[in-house]
């Protein structure tokens, strides 16, 4: 009967270990967290002023070549080309859909 209580004490020493070590990982990411959070706020003010920079001052007039902004298809015209058109000027008795 020693032998089993002996176990369960050694197992709650072990569970006590185990949540002393949580509880300080908890610590360290609770601190690495807040350093990154610092740092995220200290970054975005520093984009946000040289966003503001950029605007303020001239941006360089970067070109490209024209040659490679290329429509894939003509574009579409407002009338119908195809057979030279259709005609309208007179009346058909025929059906047209087949």
């Amino acid at each position: 009967m020693g032998v089993i209580r002996d176990a369960f004490q050694k197992v709650k020493q072990d569970i006590s270990s185990l949540k002393n070590d949580i509880s300080s990982l908890k610590n360290d990411f609770l601190v690495i967290s807040n350093g990154l959070f610092e740092i995220n706020n200290k970054l975005d003010a520093l984009n946000l002023q040289t966003h503001n920079e950029d605007f303020q001052t001239n941006q360089p007039n970067i070109q490209t070549h024209n040659s490679y902004f290329k429509p894939l298809k003509p574009h579409n015209l407002g009338i119908s080309t195809g057979n030279r058109g259709v005609q309208t000027d007179r009346q058909t008795d025929r059906q047209t859909d087949t």
